[in-house]
């Protein structure tokens, strides 16, 4: 099993970011767009354009300290680029080194933002492949300590919907469509009888309050017994 991270070179930290399907490389296309030509290969080219290696590059500003940009009016995540001191995204630079910039005079990309764990540039930073066995004699987490937030159990199965290593929790006043949905699709498996719909339980609550309302007034059976 192999592991890709991207990690801060000079700095000895063991990673800053795990490197998923949906990580984004340099050259403006996601991790999932990359492909290995040879199975050996160290990198992946990108077939929507001539990227010829993945690099990492955050993806939102949060992950570069800028947190209260998507809460400003108007503004589109998906168009937000980590930009260079020109001024300029990452996707407006060359894929190759030294990363000249397409839309103006820079030479390189040097990061205006910093790295939020190391608080380094994207320069001191690597991205890298890593088999379990190296990750194991280098000392560094594997299996389930390498996932995000291993070191609270607590926390992990709050933001998880699966808890780890634990049976799931049964949702508390989950939804009509949660109670139908099969167990193995991660519902309860109850029967619609079991779970009557909002119009059904109104429909229901009204039969049952007309019925004792006329269980509740008394029958004049005879001429003789009514007061008129």
């Amino acid at each position: 099993q192999s592991l890709m991270v991207w990690r801060n070179s000079t700095s000895g930290q063991d990673f800053c970011a795990r490197v998923g399907s949906g990580s984004r490389c340099f050259c403006g296309h996601d991790y999932s767009s990359h492909k290995y030509i040879k199975p050996n290969s160290p990198n992946s080219v990108c077939v929507d354009c001539d990227c010829k290696a993945f690099a990492f590059v955050p993806k939102r500003p949060e992950e570069v300290g800028d947190y209260w940009l998507p809460r400003r009016r108007g503004f589109n995540v998906h168009n937000w680029r980590a930009e260079c001191r020109c001024k300029h995204g990452h996707d407006s630079h060359a894929t190759k080194p030294p990363y000249r910039c397409k839309s103006c005079g820079c030479s390189s990309y040097q990061s205006k933002w910093c790295c939020l764990v190391c608080d380094g540039t994207w320069a001191d930073h690597e991205t890298l492949w890593e088999t379990k066995d190296e990750r194991a004699r280098d000392g560094r987490p594997v299996g389930d300590a390498f996932l995000p937030l291993s070191h609270d159990v607590d926390l992990s199965e709050l933001v998880f919907a699966k808890p780890r290593g634990k049976k799931p929790r049964e949702p508390i006043g989950a939804e009509r469509s949660v109670k139908l949905m099969p167990k193995h699709l991660g519902g309860l498996g109850m029967l619609p009888s079991d779970v009557p719909s909002f119009a059904e339980r109104v429909v229901g609550s009204a039969k049952g309050t007309n019925q004792q309302a006329l269980t509740a007034v008394p029958r004049l059976t005879s001429r003789a017994a009514r007061p008129f």
